[in-house]
């Protein structure tokens, strides 16, 4: 089964690209990544606050997976109750969507760094910060989307929140 994995974050601007990136094997799974190969990613600090709640697909896995980078906002409690509403009002198979939390991987900085850059304007202060952060999260990050990959391969895809709402 095909599934539409969707990593989620605050403001899909840096765990849930890093996490995507990962995934799509766009950065390396044996070696920290400089900083700049971070800042390169697709979508890396580029997300516009009026763009949260908007699922970006970022490619698809050897799998044929779908992935995609969310931003969830200040109540993804609420946004994941709409999410999941919507697919029990359309009748569409839940099973087929896997949404994974990477803000539970994720170090201070990203945060400080997110919110300068993002909420602030202040890029050029906020994005070093936000994947200086990422790097030192990283490792949790790659297990996660290992993690997320295994569970994927045994067709366990459902409407959960990996890492928990």
């Amino acid at each position: 089964m095909v599934l539409k994995i969707i990593y989620c974050c605050y403001g899909s601007a840096h765990s849930s690209v890093i996490a995507a990136a990962l995934h799509l094997h766009k950065l390396p799974w044996d070696r920290l990544p400089t900083l700049a190969e971070l800042k390169r990613q697709e979508r890396f600090d580029r997300t516009e606050n009026w763009e949260i709640g908007t699922p970006f697909f970022l490619g698809c896995d050897g799998e044929g997976n779908e992935i995609y980078a969310l931003g969830l906002g200040p109540d993804k409690k609420m946004l994941y109750r709409t999410i999941a509403s919507l697919i029990k009002m359309w009748d569409f198979p839940a099973r087929e969507i896997l949404l994974v939390d990477t803000l539970t991987c994720i170090h201070w900085l990203t945060r400080v760094g997110g919110f300068l850059s993002r909420r602030l304007g202040l890029v050029a202060l906020g994005s070093p910060l936000a994947a200086l952060g990422i790097r030192l999260s990283y490792n949790r990050l790659l297990a996660l989307v290992q993690a997320t990959i295994a569970r994927a391969q045994t067709g366990a895809g459902a409407l959960d929140l990996i890492g928990g709402i």
